[in-house]
């Protein structure tokens, strides 16, 4: 088998837990109407927030026991536990007239320090605490005139470090090492949330929960586990960088707030307009191999990620326990230019036809659509030496098509195409896009390479689970390629040889293209394409 970057991307190995699984306890204070719940230390004492008939009050839960927490002369209502560390200081927000302050309370409860951090790149103090660690170190925000924010690190000396990170940067729980959670949003408040880790030498490192577009962090602990949420979906990513996702049950959104060393996590979920307090402590899980129920299965991600297949179009399957191993076919695994059915046991079947398998892991495994699935609904299962997986249903469709894209740039722009220059190496990007990545923006004139999946039939045939030959193909499909709304001359529209249901396409970028940043359409048999992308073009 051929081997480079775009296969690398294809069957990027994303990573989730391979058994975890977690028992709820469900809690509200007494006459609570509303409970927000914001973390927890290695003792179990929990802290947050909640309504009853007399107005909103801070608490402290210490096993079934609870503690209002009201600042002395805080406007009523206005106290927020946020934190608690080991010693059971606790840290969060209040206010007096319209000026919030956060507050430092001490282990007893008998003295409540405010802390306002002058300075500010924003120019105003900052007003909630967050987090606390054993070290005493503090994290928390400021807020500006709108929707932007800067956090900070609060030494236990007070010296103050700004935390700026995209365009705002919200820091929500820091370890005793000094490494913070959090998440940022690049390109303004319209931009997605993602997760990053802070590192205590202030390197920032993006978190994303693999194939889910918008994240974002809201614990730590001492383990460098990590918890958050990303569509009202609760996760836990593990120190080796597995996930385990989950969802307090009957919850309409599960939203986790903080993580202690023993690895349970606390947080709030919705039931309807109600909120109401969680605890989920790690359980021993089955092994039997389970689909997730939230975008279980997708086209592959860095292609559209869309959800529909399509006769030949690659899949991502994510869940838990679907693999013992975790490799990508080997060139062993073929019989002659036909790839497996099946990787050390592991075998897909849509609408109870077997898929092609590329990649396995206990918490993803990648699969080629066969020929035969037909439109409509379809069903998705994983077998296993354990087992079969629950049936997961996704709409099929003739066709599927979507080009490689820099998912991860999806930011403060559209996302990126994904194309080349014929030396396979150089990527038609801005200047200084990457300095990892080798690129430049195209000319007037240039041919670029673009790679999909989903593009439907070539002639002479290629079936799909089949390497494509060294000679040329041509799709049968009408194909219409558009930069900046200029038709481009597609100068070859087939398979990539050497490789496995990946499209290549040929396309000289035409004259008089207006700005840059152009953006990229395209339509198939006369149906536009769903992705927004742009590419770089020098004037």
């Amino acid at each position: 088998m051929r081997r480079a970057r775009f296969w690398t991307i294809l069957f990027a190995a994303l990573k989730f837990a391979q058994a975890q699984s977690y028992v709820f306890f469900t809690f509200d204070p007494p006459g609570s109407t509303a409970t927000t719940v914001a973390g927890i230390n290695n003792s179990g004492q929990i802290v947050g927030r909640y309504t009853d008939a007399s107005g909103s009050h801070g608490f402290l839960r210490t096993g079934a026991n609870y503690t209002n927490i009201d600042v002395p002369g805080a406007n009523a209502g206005s106290t927020f536990a946020a934190g608690i560390n080991s010693a059971g200081q606790i840290v969060g927000w209040y206010s007096v007239g319209s000026a919030p302050h956060g507050f430092l309370r001490s282990t007893d409860g008998s003295t409540f320090t405010t802390i306002d951090v002058p300075n500010m790149p924003l120019g105003l103090p900052v007003n909630a605490l967050y987090g606390i660690n054993d070290k005493g170190e503090i994290v928390g925000i400021g807020w500006s005139a709108g929707p932007v924010t800067d956090g900070f690190l609060r030494s236990a000396d007070g010296t103050i470090t700004p935390l700026q990170f995209g365009s705002t940067a919200a820091p929500r729980g820091i370890n005793n090492s000094g490494t913070i959670a959090g998440y940022f949003v690049r390109g303004g408040s319209p931009g997605l949330r993602r997760g990053f880790v802070r590192s205590p030498d202030g390197v920032y490192t993006p978190i994303d929960v693999p194939g889910i577009e918008g994240d974002q962090l809201t614990g730590i602990n001492n383990q460098g586990q990590v918890t958050g949420e990303f569509s009202g979906h609760g996760f836990v990513r593990n120190a080796d960088g597995t996930f385990a996702t989950f969802d307090v049950p009957g919850a309409s959104a599960t939203h986790p707030t903080g993580i202690n060393d023993s690895g349970q996590v606390v947080g709030y979920y919705s039931a309807g307009a109600e909120m109401h307090g969680f605890l989920a402590a790690p359980a021993g899980g089955g092994t039997q191999p389970v689909i997730r129920t939230v975008q279980g299965v997708m086209s592959a991600f860095f292609y559209g990620g869309f959800d529909a297949i399509a006769p030949g179009s690659w899949i991502e399957i994510y869940g838990q326990n679907l693999a013992p191993t975790t490799r990508e076919w080997r060139a062993s695994d073929f019989t002659g230019d036909q790839a497996p059915v099946s990787l050390d046991g592991v075998r897909v079947r849509i609408n109870g036809q077997p898929a092609y398998v590329s990649y396995i892991s206990p918490g993803q495994v990648n699969a080629q659509v066969p020929s035969t699935v037909a439109a409509g609904d379809a069903t998705v299962t994983v077998t296993n030496d354990q087992g079969m997986s629950t049936a997961y249903r996704i709409a099929a469709k003739a066709s599927q098509p979507g080009f490689l894209a820099f998912r991860e740039y999806n930011i403060a722009h559209d996302q990126f195409l994904g194309a080349l220059f014929p030396d396979n190496m150089t990527y038609v990007l801005p200047p200084n896009f990457d300095p990892s990545l080798p690129s430049r923006p195209a000319r007037a004139g240039d041919t670029i390479i673009l790679y999909g999946i989903g593009f439907g039939p070539v002639t002479p045939e290629v079936a799909p689970g089949r390497i494509a030959p060294p000679g040329l193909t041509s799709l049968q499909s009408s194909l219409v390629i558009r930069i900046g709304n200029l038709p481009a001359k597609v100068v070859y529209a087939g398979l990539a040889p050497g490789y496995v249901g990946l499209y290549q396409f040929n396309v000289e970028v035409p004259a008089g293209v207006p700005g840059t940043l152009p953006t990229v359409t395209f339509e198939l048999n006369g149906v536009a394409g769903t992705q927004i992308l742009e590419t770089a073009v020098a004037q």
